[in-house]
């Protein structure tokens, strides 16, 4: 996998996983396990989360460069793993799903790493067969 398909693998699972979770604890049975890894206890990223995931990297700019400059600064050390395009799709899809998880929290800041776009992704965006959410907690009056 070249740099920019594992940013779009990243941004795509991130998101994924952040909905899969939320399902899980309010429709699925309950959160996930505590202390467990979300990434690697979620099932596989459904095919159709990768158009949200190219949604979500049209908006971000020119993913390359930012790819080239997240790679200048990237010290694997101090993430235990990982390459720099799997890290800064993660973070980046995060902040902009407004989660605090960032760059700088392992990685030193550089041009663009602090998205200015905001990105909704839920739930909701989950197809029916595999999520369900019955009927009476998605009422209009709620998004009201």
């Amino acid at each position: 996998m070249n740099d920019r398909e594992e940013f779009r693998h990243w941004v795509a699972r991130t998101l994924f996983v952040t909905a899969w979770a939320d399902w899980k604890d309010q429709y699925g049975g309950g959160a996930p396990g505590n202390g467990c890894n979300l990434m690697e206890e979620a099932p596989e990223t459904p095919v159709y989360v990768y158009q949200s995931a190219d949604d979500l990297i049209e908006k971000l700019g020119d993913v390359d460069a930012l790819i080239a400059k997240a790679k200048a600064v990237w010290k694997p050390e101090r993430k235990g793993g990982g390459s720099a395009a799997e890290e800064l799709g993660y973070c980046m899809a995060m902040q902009a799903m407004g989660h605090g998880v960032g760059w700088t929290d392992y990685q030193e800041p550089f041009e663009g790493w602090h998205p200015s776009v905001h990105f909704e992704y839920s739930y909701f965006d989950l197809d029916d067969e595999h999520y369900p959410i019955p009927e009476e907690h998605v009422s209009p009056e709620e998004f009201k």
